[in-house]
């Protein structure tokens, strides 16, 4: 069996840090994570889908998704994009 975890590495975009909790251990205690801002940052598999499904979003509110026709591309396109 492979124990070693999975990782998923995130390319912010943005001019500024891109931060998210997520209750990662279960026990109510939501822990912050950052995607820093214009650089890649690795996170396990859990944490970086997490993160970037929020970091989709904000990058679409500050974009806008006309350009990509529709939201459901943006989303799309924009993952593609921050998921190297």
């Amino acid at each position: 069996m492979n124990d070693k975890k999975q990782k998923i590495k995130l390319l912010n975009p943005l001019s500024e840090d891109f931060s998210v909790t997520y209750d990662v251990n279960g026990d109510a205690k939501p822990v912050k994570f950052t995607a820093v801002a214009l650089k890649i940052t690795t996170f396990d598999e859990l944490v970086g889908n997490h993160v970037r499904k929020h970091l989709v979003e904000q990058i679409i509110n500050v974009r806008g998704w006309r350009i990509y026709g529709s939201w459901d591309n943006a989303r799309v396109e924009i993952a593609k994009e921050i998921t190297k």
